[in-house]
């Protein structure tokens, strides 16, 4: 099946049609549907911020980022500020993360997707400040994102798509998902800390034709065991 995708939704629903299990989809912003980002999970539920996901987002204007992602919530001094929904327990998928990343078993299966992959393999993550109240930002504010791309068995830091903000000035310069794990214990204010961390390839909007199944069986299908 190859698509030509016009939308992060498009392509989700591509994914859908290939992937071997019933995948349920998330939108970020229901009412600008082909411009949010996406997220599809196995045994579909909503908050869904404690698992780990496949990730269809806008990247740019013209790009979307194919993902596997997990989210940091809040927790301690910050958890009586926010809905029970946003708070971390021993259940968030970021816990096992930490500890994969931790051990050197993220990295191992990392260098193996991206022997594999049709693009370079990409791993972004954003640190934000979360904001509590009815207009809370999940993905925080005053971001800081760094994206690198992994080649020759380590992460080389792409500086066209990272912002450097203010949470910590070391970790544009891990070069292992072991370096971030280890750095972003030293970052300080953590239980306020929102995070998002996904790894995939980012592909072109409406400029080429991608099949879909191969995006699943080389970029998402190595993750699975993982969602």
């Amino acid at each position: 099946m190859t698509v030509k995708p016009y939308s992060p939704r498009e392509l989700a629903h591509a994914i859908q049609d290939v992937a071997p299990q019933p995948l349920g989809m998330l939108l970020y912003n229901l009412g600008r549907p082909d411009e949010c980002p996406v997220w599809l999970l196995p045994n579909f539920e909503t908050p869904a911020h404690h698992r780990a996901k496949i990730g269809v987002w806008p990247w740019g204007d013209e790009h979307i980022f194919v993902q596997w992602c997990v989210e940091k919530g809040v927790e301690g001094s910050a958890s009586a500020l926010f809905p029970p929904s946003d708070v971390m327990t021993p259940k968030w998928a970021w816990h096992d993360f930490t500890r994969r990343a931790a051990s050197k078993e993220f990295d191992v299966r990392l260098q193996d997707v991206a022997k594999r992959t049709p693009l370079p393999l990409t791993v972004r993550i954003t640190l934000g400040t979360a904001t509590p109240g009815a207009g809370r930002d999940y993905h925080g504010v005053d971001a800081q994102t760094i994206v690198w791309h992994v080649e020759q068995n380590k992460l080389i830091r792409d500086d066209d798509y990272s912002q450097f903000g203010p949470y910590n000035e070391a970790l544009p310069e891990a070069t292992s998902v072991r370096a971030i794990e280890y750095l972003l214990t030293q970052t300080q204010d953590m239980p306020w800390r929102w995070i998002d961390f996904g790894v995939g390839i980012v592909l072109p909007l409406w400029h080429g034709t991608f099949d879909v199944a191969t995006i699943w069986r080389e970029v998402l299908a190595p993750w699975q065991d993982w969602l």
